[in-house]
């Protein structure tokens, strides 16, 4: 990434052990253009639906999230959570 110019490497100022990465203008500007790109995208899958509609999806979306999350905060990311899907209930480990 470096090399293509998306990502440039600097020294920290206060701990010259550290070396962090910033994005390049190239990349920024490719950043605002995929940011555009879905919000485009995203109102013409929302126009498809009625607002009630919408409001569902939202909140199955958010189900889903919070399903899905912590089985990544976990140290295994593979690995699902436990208990039945369709209960309530679900015991994360």
């Amino acid at each position: 990434m470096e090399r293509d110019g998306w990502i440039e490497r600097r020294r920290d100022r206060d701990d010259q052990r550290m070396v962090r990465i910033y994005l390049t203008g190239k990349a920024r500007a490719l950043r605002e253009d995929v940011r555009l790109s879905f919000q485009e995208l995203d109102r013409g899958l929302m126009s498809v639906l009625r607002a009630d509609e919408r409001d569902d999806l939202a909140a199955l979306l958010l189900k889903v999230h919070g399903y899905l999350s912590p089985a990544v905060e976990t140290s295994d990311p593979h690995r699902p959570p436990q208990g039945d899907r369709n209960d309530n209930k679900m015991e994360y480990r």
